[in-house]
């Protein structure tokens, strides 16, 4: 569910708005909002010292995977400030004498085919009236020598010819000219060599400095926290002697802001959130609906205030949507091991996103063992007991029409739901009535989906359900008191009655997606199995394309399970939900604990 909030103001003396900032933070409830524009001044300092810390961090992290042991930790806190602008330093010179090598190393490549000569040479004898230029031709013979100049081979590889013209006064030839450099080979060499060696002492020194990591990652929460706190600083409002600041706290945590406010002399107004208001979205899970966290978090998707919480609906359907995408019994069975494997590996981690990845391997799992599939093999040639799993109505000659007949009843299902819902919000309004046409119009379109893909014979009560499913919509899905304003909804209704057809259609997305999975694994098992057992040196070839093959299928799984797995749950229900996902999270100011 989502959290209902409140909106609170808070007012106090401005001499004790940083002691309110204080008590605010610890009591870590209240969403802040801003009062007036941010002024910036001590809040972009604070983040520049978070940039510099995590800099500094990174920097260091990257040099311990090279380290056999972590160094002891030998410098004091104290000193960490001075050492974070030490280590950004030695990591700015670092990333700049490393630009200049690759420079180097280019003017090096390219002076390597002239051999080593001194550039002042040359320009003394331009002095003297005798011009050298150096050139490079694919074909030799075609370049026509002025008269007087000479030509002289230099080096000859697989790029062509490189040589040097030497006449008197100024000439040219048609060939690209390699103009003269500023630096001698032996030059560059040395200066590669210098550059190289102040990188390994650079090198040395922040792999000295390795043992700062764990007073680096203290000071960086500390300047983190302080950055959090002068955000909100920035943003308190100021009238004469008085601060005020402004934001949203859940209903449940209001009590403890008004102890804090009588305790501490503030004033202090709680209101209703209004429409016009920004409110953040606080989801409060049940445990069973927990795991779906991980969805969401990973789409970065939150429903608004005033919106609903399908979290319920979404982990139910997208577990169903997975385990007949996937299809296959064996990969399950495989995500299931994985996911045992990780959480133990992960004792520490949070419990959600394991429970997310077995309720869906279970499912695949059950699923593929309705449909026989157990990574593509012939049902005929797998063992006795893991036939007799299989459910005829999925397996047999009419298999594919009974799938995607269940995957079209599967979306009115899904689509009905939203719209039950709706109902109930909108009762005991005259909007009620139109869900109920809406719910009747999906279940017309599902007719039809059978009818014009599956050639099923439409029901006797095909039409006059449709009818009165049209006539409720158009009746009662705009009062007339709003005509004026929404009748473009009106205007607009034969493409909508279209879409709801299209939205069931796509739900047979689940069905082709399974298909060409179970085609993948099959087409691989087969190039495998053509291979044949006679020969020892074919068996680690089969075992080859059946790991590259199955590796493979499984990825593209996982591919088809964002593009519509996701999909029909974000797109297809919630146009019928008519839910947004234009939420923004609740962030209350709060002291976060540092992470051991």
């Amino acid at each position: 569910m989502i959290a209902p909030m409140q909106k609170l103001s808070i007012l106090c003396l401005g001499t004790d708005s940083e002691a309110t900032l204080e008590v605010l933070r610890d009591l870590g409830v209240l969403h802040v909002t801003p009062c007036t524009e941010p002024s910036g001044a001590t809040s972009e300092v604070a983040h520049v010292r978070v940039d510099h810390a995590k800099r500094a961090l990174t920097t260091l992290q990257s040099y311990t995977q090279h380290l056999h042991e972590p160094k002891p930790s030998t410098a004091p806190s104290s000193d960490v400030d001075a050492q974070i602008e030490l280590v950004c330093e030695q990591r700015q010179k670092h990333r700049r004498l490393e630009e200049e090598l690759t420079n180097l190393r280019q003017a090096r490549h390219d002076l390597l085919p002239y051999g080593d000569f001194n550039p002042e040479a040359i320009k003394d004898l331009a002095e003297k009236g005798i011009t050298v230029k150096l050139y490079h031709s694919r074909d030799l013979d075609s370049v026509e020598l002025p008269e007087g100049v000479l030509l002289h081979v230099l080096n000859t590889d697989k790029t062509g010819t490189h040589f040097a013209l030497v006449g008197k006064g100024d000439f040219n030839v048609a060939v690209p000219e390699f103009h003269l450099p500023e630096k001698s080979l032996g030059q560059l060499e040395a200066e590669i060599r210098s550059t190289k060696h102040s990188l390994d002492s650079i090198n040395e020194r922040l792999t000295t400095l390795t043992a700062l990591i764990a007073n680096i990652e203290k000071a960086l929460h500390g300047r983190e926290e302080a950055a959090r706190y002068a955000d909100v600083h920035d943003t308190i409002g100021q009238h004469g002697t008085i601060a005020f600041m402004k934001g949203f706290c859940p209903e449940e945590s209001v009590p403890a802001v008004q102890a804090a406010a009588a305790e501490h002399g503030w004033g202090l107004l709680i209101e209703d959130p209004s429409d016009e208001d920004t409110v953040p979205t606080f989801l409060k899970l049940p445990c069973w609906v927990t795991p779906i966290k991980a969805v969401l978090q990973m789409l970065a998707i939150l429903p608004g205030y005033h919106e609903a919480d399908i979290s319920g609906v979404f982990l139910i359907f997208f577990s169903i949507f997975f385990a007949i995408l996937i299809g296959d019994a064996g990969y399950g069975l495989l995500l299931l091991i994985v996911t045992l494997l990780a959480r133990k590996k992960k004792p520490g981690a949070p419990a959600y996103p394991f429970v997310l990845f077995g309720i869906l391997s279970v499912g695949t799992i059950i699923w593929g063992a309705l449909t026989g599939n157990y990574f593509g093999i012939r049902p005929d040639a797998l063992p006795r007991l893991l036939q007799s799993t299989k459910v005829r109505w999925l397996t047999g000659d009419t298999a594919q029409s009974h799938i995607m007949q269940l995957c079209f009843l599967i979306g009115a299902i899904h689509l009905s739901i939203a719209h039950v819902w709706n109902a109930i919000v909108l009762a005991p309004s005259l909007k009620t009535l139109a869900q109920v046409g809406w719910i009747g119009l999906v279940w017309s379109m599902y007719f039809t989906a059978l009818n014009m893909v599956l050639q099923q014979p439409l029901p006797s009560i095909f039409m006059p359900l449709l009818l009165v499913s049209v006539a409720l919509i158009l009746l009662f899905m705009t009062p007339l008191k709003e005509m004026k304003k929404d009748w473009i909804h009106h205007a607009m209704f034969p493409l909508t009655l279209v879409n709801c057809f299209v939205d069931i259609v796509s739900y047979i997305r689940l069905f082709a997606v399974g298909l060409a999975s179970l085609s993948v694994a099959q087409s691989f098992n087969g190039m495998a199995m053509d291979l044949g057992w006679e020969r020892i040196w074919t068996l680690p070839i089969m075992a080859l394309i059946l790991l590259a093959g199955h590796g493979l299928n499984i990825i593209l799984c996982a591919l088809g399970i964002l593009v519509h797995g996701v999909r029909l749950n974000t797109l297809e229900f919630c146009l019928h939900k008519n839910l947004e996902w234009k939420g923004i999270p609740y962030r209350p100011f709060a002291r976060v604990p540092r992470q051991q």
